[in-house]
Order: structure tokens, then sequence, then C-alpha cells
């Protein structure tokens, strides 16, 4: 996969649109504005991770995926797994991308004076976790797509009201 390969998310919202505009009119720089929207969609994506999907939770891990995660000392001498073997793979599936943490950690954002944009680190696995796809020697595993790099319509509401109330404050100003 090549190295410049990120996820783009986008708001297309009419009223986002209008209300930036709006502001637009007002200010040449929206950067005051930009900080905050980023950041709040940043933590909102990490809350996908958190609650393994949202609106939709992630499909589970395989039973072939889970079975790699067995060692040969989680075996009882009498046969079946020791309780703690079952306690770690069910701790483990129910973290799903959250392995080393490393792509939930990855999620920030940039902003500039005309826009926000929330990015991950570009870790190679970062694409076919969130669309899904065939990996591994031969491309023979499918991997179920996981959108992590997702909004909320919570989200842009949030963003409306953020927006708003940026510009009856630089209405006052001005």
């Amino acid at each position: 996969m090549s190295k410049d390969k990120f996820i783009n998310v986008s708001i297309n919202s009419k009223e986002i649109n209008n209300l930036l505009n709006k502001i637009t009119q007002k200010t040449t720089n929206l950067r005051r504005i930009m900080s905050p929207i980023g950041n709040y969609i940043a933590k909102s994506v990490r809350q996908n991770f958190n609650e393994q999907g949202r609106p939709d939770k992630w499909q589970s891990l395989s039973p072939v995926t889970l079975s790699k995660m067995i060692r040969k000392t989680d075996y009882k001498k009498k046969g079946g797994l020791k309780k703690s073997a079952t306690n770690r793979i069910n701790k483990r599936n129910s973290r799903i991308l959250i392995n080393t943490g490393a792509l939930m950690g990855g999620i920030h954002y940039e902003y500039d004076n005309n826009s926000a944009t929330v990015k991950t680190t570009n870790l190679p696995y970062a694409h076919i976790h969130h669309f899904g796809g065939k990996a591994g020697k031969g491309k023979k595993v499918t991997i179920p797509a996981r959108p992590y790099m997702l909004l909320q319509k919570q989200d842009e509401d949030v963003v409306k009201i953020m927006l708003s109330h940026f510009l009856k404050e630089i209405s006052k100003t001005s």
C-alpha cells in the first residue's frame, strides 16, 4: 500500500455549509473555530473505537483469529481452556482494533484558517480495517470493514451549534 493513502471524511451538510458561508462573509480567518471543531470530531472518532463501532457494532473477530491467541500453556491438564485464557480472549474480542492502541491513538486533527481535518497516523493496516478487503499472503484472508472514521448524526448537530455560537460571537464584534 502506498504511504500516502489516507481515509478522508467530509461533512456534506447544507446547513453546515450555509453557516460556514455566513461566517466567511464576516471573517477571513476561521482558525478560532476550526480548532475546537477538529478536536470535537477527533474525540468522536475515538469514541467509535471505545463503543466498538457506532451506530452499527463491528463484526467480532473470527474464530481463526481468536484461536491464534491460544498458547500451549492455556490448556488445562484434563483438556479445555483455563479460565484465565478464556477471559484474555474474551477481553481481546471486546477490544477490536485496540490491540496495541496505535490506530486509535493515532487519531488527531489539524486545522488552518479555513478547515479542520481529522486523520489517523498512516499505519499500513488503517485502510483495510476501515474499508475491509482481502489481506495476508495471497490475499486469502477477508477482513470485514470496521469503519472507525465516521461522524455520527449528533456530531453534525454539535458542529452546527458550535458554528452558530461562533457566528453570533463574531456578529457582536463586527
